[in-house]
């Protein structure tokens, strides 16, 4: 976002915006051993995969889609996402 926002309040209302729209899910001792066993190679990955699987979220939003390819859960970028929720920032 600081790339194509320049001024702060913009960034914090549009921030603030995705965080009403949007649930932050918990990364736990569980989900950290069982992210040990991925079918993905990058350990971070394989967290966020995990997590999201156990918390049944819709999809992965990333900018390396191909870092999620064996995701059980879709992975879609920055901009599918926004063309989705039709954010506005």
């Amino acid at each position: 976002m600081r790339k194509s926002i320049q001024e702060k309040e913009k960034i914090r209302k549009s921030l603030s915006g995705i965080m009403r729209r949007f649930q932050v899910i918990e990364v736990n001792a569980a989900i950290l051993g069982k992210s040990l066993d991925s079918e993905i190679n990058d350990y971070e990955d394989a967290v966020i995969e995990v997590s999201a699987y156990e918390n049944n979220v819709d999809c992965i939003v990333t900018r390396d889609i191909k870092d999620f390819r064996k995701s059980r859960i879709k992975a879609i970028t920055p901009e599918e996402l926004l063309a989705i929720v039709r954010l506005e920032f």
